[in-house]
């Protein structure tokens, strides 16, 4: 009887791997609460925790062994409550809120410190940039972007915040500006070739790409890339389903679009590229549609946490 069980089955050893968080997010009229996290050395979704507060339109990112889900929308409001996740425990927190109610948010780590940049606080589109300090507990104001950006995403590459496209309430942004923290003050690069707000954003390979969006008519699949050395956009392999409201991450040398909107509904599905055969490949599906969802990884030497359910669906 007691063969096979959590107890007794080996427990994994041969190092860390990354693990895959798709945190919140929406579908139809439901805002969720509830998060779930793949392993891609099993190819397998498991549920974890659930927030306790349900949040779509949320910024996601991993500083240190935790995961921090900053703003978003509750179905009422806009948010600017945090918490983090701690994958030992499998348990949510709450951290200090910002200073700023902010949905459709961009959230990146950057040198141990967690930046939100623009979005939306239930009257405008912001264009204002705070920063958390996880370990005293602290948000301190940076300088604005030149721009405000609801729907927009944020990502660190070589040092620096790179703020990509989003919606100025007006119109849907192929503008991207660069934010450099020594300085701290933003400065325009190359635009995108295409508009995009609500796109996934992130970098691989010292190279930011950008998947997806809106551009103002339609939900994109397109996906174009930014070398910071060349200065310069290129078009890549586009996406097999059209996305928006999905994130991007880099895991494993791939990147994956997670969830996201595909114009009509919104996906459980996920694909991935390869960059070495620039091909995009279905991967396994979440086990909820989730639009408007927060993703990022964490590097995990035991996964799943004791108590999550170990189940899988098949893509």
């Amino acid at each position: 009887g007691v063969l096979g069980t959590s107890r007794t089955r080996p427990r994994r050893c041969e190092g860390a791997g990354p693990v895959l968080f798709a945190v919140g997010g929406g579908s139809l009229f439901a805002i969720h609460g509830d998060c779930e996290a793949y392993d891609t050395r099993t190819d397998r979704w498991h549920v974890v925790a659930s927030m306790s507060t349900r949040r779509a339109r949320v910024g996601v990112a991993a500083v240190g062994n935790r995961l921090y889900a900053v703003g978003g929308y509750d179905g009422t409001s806009d948010l600017a409550t945090v918490e983090s996740y701690d994958p030992v425990t499998n348990t949510w927190q709450p951290e200090v809120s910002m200073g700023t109610r902010r949905s459709c948010l961009g959230v990146a780590a950057l040198h141990g410190l967690l930046y939100s940049a623009g979005g939306y606080d239930g009257a405008s589109c912001l264009n204002s940039a705070e920063r958390y300090d996880p370990l005293t507990g602290t948000w301190t104001s940076v300088a604005a972007m030149s721009t405000r950006r609801r729907y927009v995403r944020v990502a660190t590459l070589d040092g620096n915040l790179y703020a990509v496209g989003g919606y100025d309430s007006s119109s849907h942004l192929a503008t991207v500006e660069k934010y450099e923290p020594q300085v701290n003050a933003w400065s325009s690069v190359a635009s995108m070739l295409s508009r995009r707000s609500s796109a996934g954003v992130a970098v691989l390979e010292g190279a930011l790409y950008v998947a997806g969006g809106n551009d103002g008519t339609s939900c994109l699949n397109s996906v174009e890339r930014y070398s910071p050395k060349a200065g310069a956009w290129e078009s890549v392999a586009p996406m097999n389903i059209r996305r928006s409201t999905h994130d991007l991450v880099a895991m494993d040398g791939w990147l994956y679009a997670v969830g996201g909107n595909d114009g009509s509904s919104s996906l459980n599905s996920i694909e991935k590229y390869n960059p070495r055969t620039n091909k995009w490949v279905a991967a396994s599906c979440m086990f909820t549609r989730r639009s408007s969802v927060g993703v990022a990884v964490l590097e995990l030497l035991n996964f799943p946490p004791p108590s999550s359910p170990t189940l899988s669906v098949s893509s």
